[in-house]
């Protein structure tokens, strides 16, 4: 009887972690549906007004700004156009060096900490 009790409880968890994991891919669903603007039409024109936003602006989150971005210049490179390819690669490498330096930092964090305590 205690085996069927606990593997209800846990089905029910599992059940549970799921609908939290819909609920959050819900989110960012209707957070990126609110972003996009228009349909992609292979690549968009750049205007040159686009500059310093005024401080009057709403800020967007960082992050789903980040992902549009890097979504367009992923569209523009399957489009076809060659000078993406340089901006790609220097973005994975910038994110490699980013991740790399952090490591080395969490590190030396952690040693000076373990040796302050013994």
């Amino acid at each position: 009887m205690y085996s069927a009790l606990k593997k209800s409880k846990a089905i029910e968890k599992r059940r549970k972690k799921i609908d939290k994991e819909l609920a959050l891919l819900n989110n960012d669903i209707k957070s990126l549906e609110k972003t996009v603007q228009h349909p992609f039409s292979g690549s968009r024109p750049k205007l040159k007004s686009e500059g310093k936003k005024s401080p009057s602006e709403p800020r967007e989150n960082d992050s789903v700004s980040r992902v549009g971005k890097k979504d367009d210049r992923l569209g523009e490179y399957l489009s076809g156009n060659i000078h993406d390819v340089g901006s790609m690669k220097n973005e994975r490498r910038l994110q490699r060096n980013k991740a790399i330096t952090m490591i080395i930092v969490v590190i030396i964090v952690a040693l000076l900490i373990w040796r302050r305590f013994l």
